[in-house]
Order: structure tokens, then C-alpha cells, then sequence
């Protein structure tokens, strides 16, 4: 347990937010630790979207994700997730209840010490409510809830260039996202901290200190990540990337602290290029699980010598 009674982290945010950074970044400070077994990417485990399939609470389609999961496969892997993660899993058939005690569980077997992000628990209102009925039901734990924003129009960016997701399709879902995150924050204002990215990856937000604040203990002899902010309103460096936010998305960023100037966007320019990428990310999302880690794996590296 940690000093101050935090000992379970979960990082919400959408997908290229930044929670891979954020994470890195608490690790790197802290006894926190995620998993160290998922067959997701970037040690995301996607537990409480699984409890919500597994459950029958109604979730939406994510673009080019597997998300919502089929029930009886979710089962499965959630029992072979906590299994895999040194936990027994559940005699019988999965409760709620079951479900939530196996997740304290998996803390236990962590040292009772979690650090857990999966962008798609912040699109999934059951999820959310999931997560808070895990927190009320284990209170020792100290739950706290870390929101990650970012500038949408850098998060769409990202998700056309790396996965070919249309910057309309996904302004729907970030808009879903953020709403839950700022209805999150008032219904529980004493576990929720929300954070930007530009401010952690600028250095504007020591995050060191935060935690300090909601008590976790920094081991001040670790390092930690080297941080940049090139990625900061990269788009607008590409000619072939463009988008205009609709009124209400800008508003609701502008609650994150986003100003008009920097929602500024423009219109998008047509292309064959643009359109082909997009197919071929359709065609990449039905390849089997395994061969598509590999190839993301390398197609991340290859961008990173870019």
C-alpha cells in the first residue's frame, strides 16, 4: 500500500492520447506496474469492456477495433487473462461480483500495486461504471482515476496516420469519450485528476508531483522518460491531413482547456492516397491478431526512424 492509501492507478483516455507515455512516465517513478501479461498492445488488458460483453451491458462500436467483444469470447479470455496473471479464476460462471473481486485479485498479484490503462474503457459508459462499483466495493485499494486529454485534432492525426480511421469517424467516439471523462470527474471529484498531454509531454505539468499529491510514493533514484513535444500540432506539418471541428466538439475541448485558436483546423483535402490507406487499414483489421501485432510492431518502428 502506498502512503496516502493509493495503490491502483486506471489512466482513462481515448486511443493516441498519449496513455502510453503517461504510463511509461508513472512506471518509470513509481512501484506501479501493469500487467505483465495481456495479449493487447502496450500491456492494455481491456478488462472492464470484456466485463461489459461478458455482463450484456450495451457498449458502441469503436472504428477499426475489435471492440465491442462477443460475450462468450470475452469470457474465455478474461478467464485466461487473470489465470495467465497468477490469479485463480472463478469456479463457476462469471458474475459481476466475481468479475470485480478477480480484478483486486490481479492487484494482489501485483504487489497491490496497479497501473492500468486501456483507451477503450473511456468510450464504454458500462465500463466506466464498472470501474466505480470496483472502486466502492474496494475502498482499501484508494482508487484513483488519471484523465488524459489532448488537442482532438493531434489525436485524430494520429489515428489517420497510423491506423487509417477516417478524422470524422473518429470525432464521434473522442466526443463520447470526453463527456464521460468530464461527467467521471464531477460525480467523483476526490478520484479523478485530469491531465494534458501537451502539459505532461512539455514539462508545463510536473507529474511526479501529482502523484505525490494523491499519494503515491516517487523513488526519486529512478529516471525518468525523456519527454518532447514534437507531436504537438504535428498535423498541421502534413498537407494531406485535414479536419474541421463540428461546434460542439470545440466546446467540449474547450472545457479541457483547449483555446479557439488552437481548434483552429481545416478543410480536408481529397485524395486517392488518403482514400487507399484508409481500404487497406479495413483489409489489415481482419488479419488474425497475431500477424497484426507483428506488422504494427513494425510499421511503429519504421515510423519512429522516420
Amino acid at each position: 500500500m502506498q502512503a496516502g492509501g493509493c495503490s491502483c492507478i486506471f489512466i482513462l483516455s481515448t486511443k493516441s492520447a498519449g496513455s502510453s507515455v503517461l504510463q511509461e512516465t508513472i512506471a518509470s517513478r513509481t512501484a506501479l506496474r501493469p500487467v505483465a501479461r495481456t495479449r493487447h498492445f502496450e500491456n492494455e488488458t481491456l478488462y472492464w469492456t470484456k466485463a461489459a460483453s461478458v455482463l450484456g451491458l450495451p457498449q458502441i462500436q469503436l472504428p477499426m477495433s475489435e471492440v465491442p467483444i462477443p460475450a462468450a469470447r470475452a469470457a474465455r479470455e478474461l478467464v485466461a487473462f487473470l489465470s495467465e496473471n497468477g490469479v485463480a479464476p472463478p469456479g463457476s460462471a462469471l458474475t459481476e461480483r466475481s468479475i470485480i473481486d478477480g480484478f483486486r485479485d490481479l492487484c494482489a498479484a501485483q504487489g497491490g500495486l496497479m497501473l492500468e490503462k486501456s483507451p477503450h474503457h473511456l468510450y464504454q459508459i458500462e465500463a466506466i461504471r464498472l470501474m466505480e462499483r470496483f472502486a466502492d466495493a474496494h475502498p482499501a485499494l484508494g482508487v484513483r482515476f488519471l484523465g488524459l486529454a489532448r488537442n482532438p485534432l493531434d489525436t485524430f492525426y494520429s489515428s489517420w496516420r497510423r491506423f487509417g480511421v477516417p478524422p470524422d469517424q473518429e470525432e464521434r467516439v473522442w466526443a463520447i469519450a470526453y463527456r464521460n471523462l468530464r461527467d467521471l470527474a464531477a460525480r467523483r471529484p476526490d478520484q479523478v485528476r485530469i491531465l494534458r498531454y501537451e502539459d505532461v509531454v512539455s514539462g508545463t505539468l510536473d507529474v511526479a508531483t501529482l502523484l505525490r499529491e494523491i499519494g503515491i510514493d516517487i523513488e526519486d533514484d529512478r529516471t525518468a522518460p525523456a519527454l518532447h513535444a514534437r507531436s504537438v500540432s504535428k498535423w498541421r506539418g502534413d498537407a494531406h491531413f485535414g479536419h474541421v471541428l463540428s461546434p460542439e466538439t470545440a466546446e467540449l475541448a474547450r472545457a479541457f482547456g483547449y483555446t479557439t485558436q488552437e481548434l483552429e483546423g481545416r478543410a480536408r483535402p481529397w485524395g486517392f492516397r488518403d482514400e487507399a490507406r484508409h481500404l487497406a487499414f479495413r483489409a489489415y483489421g481482419c488479419l488474425p491478431e497475431a500477424m497484426r501485432q507483428s506488422l504494427s510492431r513494425a510499421r511503429r518502428a519504421m515510423l519512429r526512424r522516420a
